[in-house]
């Protein structure tokens, strides 16, 4: 569905999606994307996205790195938009987390609105604490601060270890 699309390079990917779905052609709609290619042999990453969250890359230390928001404009919004490729190498014992922004941006008991910083932080502290972190138990905990309430958008996150 995208011929001549060089699928290991995620600039390649993200710049043909967005000539194929534009809102104009596509019934208004646009879509958010974080795309990444893992070099084992390299321990490298090349990663790009488009209007999506940067991703949260946590070290076998539990030290926390966001990386991803290499474009703001998510796919399908403007024909002209051009996104770049950038590269991380990830260290063995590593998990990189791939979320939705309905994930972090929830209101909380306090009236506040939690943020990305926050779902960073909590990850970092969860590795710090325990090695083998459990999804779902990240997802109630995040619940938990907004009262058990349902989560107002998207919700999505995907742990991939290292």
């Amino acid at each position: 569905s995208l011929p001549d699309t060089h699928f290991t390079d995620p600039k390649s990917v993200l710049n043909r999606l967005n000539q194929v779905f534009q809102m104009s052609e596509q019934n208004p709609r646009f879509f958010s994307i974080w795309y990444g290619v893992y070099c084992y042999s390299a321990q490298s990453l090349m990663y790009a996205s488009a209007g999506h969250p940067p991703a949260v890359l946590i070290t076998p230390t539990g030290e926390a790195k966001s990386i991803g928001q290499t474009g703001q404009i998510p796919i399908g919004m403007f024909a002209n938009s051009e996104y770049i490729t950038a590269q991380t190498t990830i260290v063995q014992g590593s998990y990189l987390y791939l979320f939705s922004d309905g994930l972090y941006e929830i209101q909380q008991a306090n009236g506040k609105v939690w943020n990305h910083e926050g779902l960073t932080q909590l990850l970092s502290q969860q590795h710090r604490t325990n090695c083998d972190i459990s999804l779902p138990a990240v997802v109630e905990t995040i619940r938990e601060k907004q009262q058990g309430l349902s989560f107002e958008d998207d919700c999505s996150i995907v742990q991939a270890s290292f």
